[in-house]
């Protein structure tokens, strides 16, 4: 594994580490929607809209929903990107996914 990786794996496990309490809500949320409400093909925004559509507060840091992405990594594949809707993501473009 690169150094890159290595530090970027890292980032993710701080990341999530410091939000214990909201990875924890986040991962019994997510897996419900996954099962239940997500599209075919969907990005993590689209999970962010619905966890807060449904009264899930936001993590103490933004990195924290991209995480969600590499700690489901075995329940979803890449297959895509699309350009972000959210204003403060200046329509950066992030991946899509679908079920693994």
């Amino acid at each position: 594994m690169s150094t890159g990786a290595q530090l970027r794996d890292q980032g993710i496990s701080l990341v999530l580490e410091n939000a214990a309490d909201w990875a924890l809500v986040s991962q019994v949320n997510f897996t419900f929607w996954l099962e239940h409400v997500a599209p075919h093909e969907f990005s993590i925004e689209d999970f962010r809209i619905y966890a807060a559509a449904n009264g899930m507060h936001e993590p103490h840091h933004v990195n924290a929903w991209g995480a969600l992405a590499r700690r489901f990594k075995h329940l979803i594949r890449p297959v895509g990107y699309t350009q972000s809707q959210r204003p403060l993501a200046h329509s950066r473009l992030t991946r899509t996914y679908q079920r693994a």
